[in-house]
């Protein structure tokens, strides 16, 4: 049984977006990180139907010591924050329930799904967790995987 709720390509060109970051193992205080921009962007009345948060993990677990990974929570609006730009290109978008159990599987499952798709990961991006409020709202977000626009 597949782990998505509905599977489609997107493009999108780099984005300009503001970030809060952690350095540390991924885990319980991701979402730590995450609370902490949805109560930054309430407080400015930015978190409006259109509004679009990314979590952002830079570095492979597999590869990179648990202490030495970064993970980035950003959006658009909040500029007394550092700037940063998300790299565009053509995604794999995996769009789920908006549970901590669907992310498990989609990030277990995301890899295998893609190669029997086709399609090609590429690994000089990163893979990237989508949650537009409008989407929230209704219980979904997306795990937005960076493909090659060629398929092998």
């Amino acid at each position: 049984m597949a782990f998505w709720l509905e599977m489609k390509t997107a493009y999108w060109a780099a984005l300009p977006v503001q970030y809060l970051r952690r350095t540390g193992a991924y885990g319980r205080e991701n979402a730590a990180l995450m609370a902490e921009m949805k109560k930054r962007i309430t407080e400015k009345r930015l978190w409006q139907e259109d509004t679009t948060l990314w979590a952002v993990p830079w570095d492979n677990p597999q590869t990179t010591p648990p202490h030495l990974c970064r993970y980035d929570v950003c959006t658009q609006g909040l500029w007394d924050l550092p700037t940063q730009t998300l790299p565009g290109g053509t995604y794999l978008v995996f769009t789920l329930p908006h549970t901590t159990e669907a992310l498990a599987q989609a990030w277990a499952g995301c890899f295998d799904a893609a190669t029997a798709q086709g399609y090609a990961i590429d690994f000089g991006r990163p893979i990237m967790e989508r949650y537009i409020k409008k989407e929230v709202d209704r219980h979904r977000c997306d795990l937005c995987l960076p493909i090659i626009t060629e398929k092998p």
